[in-house]
């Protein structure tokens, strides 16, 4: 044994050496292996692989560790012919099937001038076991979705998420969509879909610190968004008949930060001097939606909750695209 291979055998005997004498007894031995694994720091598998080698073998020369075989082989001219299929009909935004690609390598490299299909060629099992090999989930998509796709949609989260900008009471969070209806006027005529603005409060998980509803976005919807975050409630509620105690919606301050996304009206000169008044702008790098999370929720449940009056009466459903095919 070289020098190396000998310590590291040594360093694998000594943990299992002080579960040796109680191999017989199973519940002492299991506690032996959770102890030595805890004090090791490594797996329990791992300690019990260690011990089940060492008693097959009576030897610590069989705690040597395995030497990795890397093979130089170069790609075969069939893999060549595969890997060239799937990157110019699999990994496209085609999105053509493992099927289809294997039937266009087919074509182009293993068909005579005359289209016959050669005799020698791999087979459909080959081609995708390559793929399989190969192939990582994080260039399929973006190869196959975009860039775009994969940070908005299938990017891993990493980080504190939410808790990294609202840490505290007084983070607000300003979002703003398109409302899922249409609005008419008195004669039946359609107007549009009206813009919802709103202020969620991050750390208390949606409550809505003031809202605008306005026929376009843009910095006027901010100005009335800003009015009624300050406004009282109750008084505002009373001018639409709705009577409501201050307990039910206590909130006539402008949050100390307010989080948005890179939108251009959130950017403006405009906007920016509310930071006068003492309020902290923190802007998102773009396609992080994760991270104002709450208010997007916010958007869903309102729209859900208003959904079943509204389904008849102009409401924007998701499969609205097929049901009009």
């Amino acid at each position: 044994m070289e020098p190396k291979a000998r310590c590291t055998a040594h360093e694998r005997f000594t943990v299992v050496a002080g579960i040796l004498p109680f191999v017989d007894d199973d519940r002492i031995r299991t506690e032996a292996v959770k102890r030595a694994s805890k004090e090791k720091g490594i797996c329990g598998q791992t300690v019990r692989n260690y011990l089940c080698r060492y008693l097959v073998y009576q030897s610590i020369s069989a705690l040597i560790p395995k030497e990795r075989v890397i093979s130089d082989r170069g790609l075969t001219e069939d893999e060549k012919n595969i890997r060239w299929a799937l990157n110019k009909f699999y990994f496209t935004r085609h999105k053509n099937s493992l099927k289809t690609a294997y039937t266009y390598m087919l074509k182009e490299r293993y068909c005579d001038g005359e289209g016959n299909l050669l005799e020698e060629y791999p087979s459909f099992n080959q081609f995708r076991y390559f793929h399989s090999k190969y192939r990582t989930q994080q260039n399929t998509i973006i190869s196959r979705h975009g860039i775009k796709e994969y940070q908005r949609t299938y990017r891993p989260l990493l980080g504190d998420g939410v808790q990294e900008f609202a840490p505290n009471v007084g983070t607000g969070m300003i979002d703003a969509t398109v409302c899922d209806i249409y609005l008419v006027d008195g004669g039946g005529n359609i107007i549009g879909r009206p813009v919802l603005t709103i202020v969620t409060d991050s750390f208390s998980s949606g409550f809505v610190m003031g809202y605008s509803l306005t026929w376009e976005g843009g910095t006027y919807s901010l100005r009335e968004l800003m009015l009624n975050v300050i406004a009282d409630k109750v008084e505002w509620c009373r001018k639409f008949g709705i009577l409501i105690d201050r307990k039910q919606w206590d909130s006539d301050k402008l949050p100390g930060v307010i989080v948005s996304d890179m939108g251009s009206e959130y950017q403006s000169a405009t906007f920016a001097q509310i930071t006068e008044l003492g309020v902290t702008l923190v802007n998102l790098p773009p396609l992080r939606p994760e991270l104002k999370s709450i208010v997007e929720k916010s958007f869903h449940l309102l729209q859900e909750s208003t959904k079943p009056y509204l389904m008849d009466h102009g409401y924007v459903d998701k499969d609205r695209k097929f049901r009009l095919l």
